[in-house]
């Protein structure tokens, strides 16, 4: 699997796994594991900054690496990245079914990449709940000089994706969004899992060497502007 796909392809599975209601989790502070500093650029970081997405008062969050803050909704989760591991896991077998090439493509990660921040709206595997989320992630992308864009990025993603057992309808055009002064690479899709229909935005923006992806995931009018706001918040300085 080219490199520049690992990300998207994480924060899928995971996001697939939180609209499984047999899903289970418990309440964590433990901070995001950081990304290795050798694998950063000094001119695209701030000098000294903490390699570990923080909150002080959660609800701010703040990655000194990418100079980026984010706001968590009131009341919603924040999922670490123990948890994010574990359901990565249930999500990779949601992905790949019994396709041993696409799930070893999958798992394919490394220390290039990792979580920037997970909101839920709530605890995953809460009873009765559909759970509107928003995943973000960061991949260090030197070894695919190709990937110039955002939509560069979404592309790669979703070759890996049409090739899954699942039947996931992507949109066919990738399109450009101004976040707060940064250009995104946006796309949407959407999957159907039981009887409930589970809608999807991606946006990813190259940063340096780094690709940054950020996946929504809701069901319904009420639940893409709660998701909205959240991407509405994003920050780069």
């Amino acid at each position: 699997m080219n490199i520049a796909t690992k990300v998207c392809l994480i924060l899928f599975s995971l996001s697939l796994v939180a609209c499984d209601k047999a899903t289970t989790t418990q309440e964590s502070k433990k901070a995001v594991e950081p990304i290795k500093t050798a694998e950063i650029k000094p001119s695209e970081i701030k000098q000294d900054a903490s390699p570990v997405t923080k909150s002080d008062d959660n609800k701010t969050y703040t990655n000194e690496f990418f100079q980026m803050t984010v706001q968590k909704p009131d009341g919603w989760y924040a999922q670490n990245q123990e948890e994010a591991r574990e359901n990565q896991k249930k999500g990779e077998k949601m992905l790949a079914g019994n396709d041993k090439n696409l799930k070893a493509m999958i798992e394919a990660t490394d220390a290039t990449t990792t979580q920037v921040f997970g909101f839920f709206e709530v605890p995953m595997g809460t009873p009765g709940k559909l759970n509107p989320n928003v995943l973000s992630a960061a991949e260090n992308i030197k070894a695919a000089p190709g990937v110039k864009t955002g939509c560069d990025y979404i592309a790669l993603t979703k070759e890996i994706i049409k090739k899954s057992q699942m039947n996931y309808k992507f949109e066919d055009k990738c399109e450009t969004k101004m976040v707060n002064g940064t250009e995104f690479g946006v796309t949407g899709g959407e999957m159907t899992i039981g009887e409930q229909v589970v809608k999807q935005r991606y946006y990813a923006v190259i940063r340096g060497r780094h690709a940054i992806s950020v996946i929504q995931t809701y069901f319904d009018a009420e639940s893409e502007a709660k998701v909205n706001k959240v991407i509405e918040s994003l920050k780069f300085n």
